[in-house]
């Protein structure tokens, strides 16, 4: 398991999958979309190296399962971001 302080950066991109994550399923009870899944990993797969890299998280399937299932606390939101860890 890889534990990973959180700081601005992280915050952003759980952010980032948590809402491309929820437009897809939206698009997808609409009917759309049938597959919000893939849709959601082509966006995470997308993101550049550097951001990937300077969030501390990688480009495979277990760090993307690991996002996909996170739900961010609100408490994260308001606080200084040093304080929490992420896992994967």
């Amino acid at each position: 398991m890889t534990v990973i302080k959180l700081s601005e950066q992280l915050l952003l991109v759980l952010q980032l999958i948590q809402t491309k994550k929820e437009h897809e399923l939206i698009l997808s009870e609409l009917g759309i979309n049938d597959d919000w899944y893939s849709s959601t990993k082509e966006a995470y797969f997308a993101l550049p190296e550097k951001v990937i890299a300077s969030s501390g998280l990688m480009k495979n399937n277990r760090c993307f399962n690991a996002l996909c299932k996170f739900s961010i606390p609100t408490k994260w939101l308001s606080a200084q971001t040093t304080q929490y860890y992420f896992s994967y």
